[in-house]
């Protein structure tokens, strides 16, 4: 029996009160209208231009330009310094919000998305031109938990879960947290994105997906990605490791425990 518009209503006034609780906002415009967001960790995104910004001190340990006193932080990376923000985070799924929940999540978890594409990476370097590397075993696995301990802090570590070993990780072709938005009741555009000025222009333009098999083979990570423009995913199988050196963008997911 379907739920009356009375229940329906006491359901949205539910969700609507547990996010002001979390302090989550809500887009009102836009691919994502109606979906909410929240900021955690931070990382180098917008461009501030090639001219070192007043009263900062590179800090070696995170090789990070500082000012001690405002607070704000830079990367200096390819001739620029690129401010370092706070990373907006969709939530695409977790019962907390009554969002659908295909992948078990837990009733205190929320399942998010960056709004933006943030890093590019190869897949693997290979040791010969056919052999095969596990998702595991890559140089993108090992760059993503390298990254995550540069955008969140041990405060805001503790609020994840891990998937497959990692607080950032990636939606998945054919395993948990899987891209198919269906699962989540979310429009189909939240798969367009845009990278920031940080990323740069690569010859590629897909995201990663995390990969595990397709038709019972073994995959490669890069072997699928989603297109950044049309949303639409890319299925060109690359049958040889070598290929995987090709750089492309990183849009990671969290699990949130609230």
């Amino acid at each position: 029996m379907g739920l009356n518009a009375n229940a329906i209503q006491i359901k949205i006034e539910i969700n609507t009160s547990f996010a002001s609780i979390l302090g989550l906002s809500q887009y009102t415009s836009g691919n994502y209208t109606g979906l909410y967001y929240t900021n955690l960790g931070e990382y180098p995104q917008s461009l501030y231009g090639p001219t070192q910004p007043d009263n900062t001190v590179l800090n070696t340990t995170s090789s990070y330009y500082e000012n001690s006193e405002t607070g704000e932080k830079y990367k200096f990376k390819n001739s620029n310094y690129y401010r370092v923000e706070p990373i907006k985070w969709v939530i695409i799924g977790g019962d907390a919000l009554g969002l659908p929940n295909s992948d078990s999540l837990a009733e205190n978890q929320l399942l998010m998305i960056s709004e933006k594409c943030i890093e590019t990476s190869i897949f693997h370097t290979p040791t010969s031109s056919s052999s095969y590397t596990a998702w595991t075993n890559s140089t993108l696995y090992s760059f993503l938990l390298a990254t995550q301990n540069i955008v969140f802090s041990e405060s805001e570590a503790e609020k994840l879960s891990n998937i497959d070993g990692h607080k950032l990780s990636l939606l998945s072709y054919g395993a948990t947290y899987s891209f198919n938005y269906s699962n989540y009741n979310v429009p189909a555009t939240l798969l367009k994105s845009t990278a920031t000025g940080f990323c740069g222009s690569v010859g590629y333009t897909e995201w990663y997906l995390r990969m595990t098999t397709v038709n019972g083979s073994t995959c490669k990570s890069a072997a699928f990605g989603i297109s950044l423009s049309s949303g639409t995913i890319q299925t060109n199988t690359q049958s040889n490791e070598h290929l995987m050196t090709q750089i492309r963008y990183i849009r990671p997911i969290i699990v949130l425990n609230v």
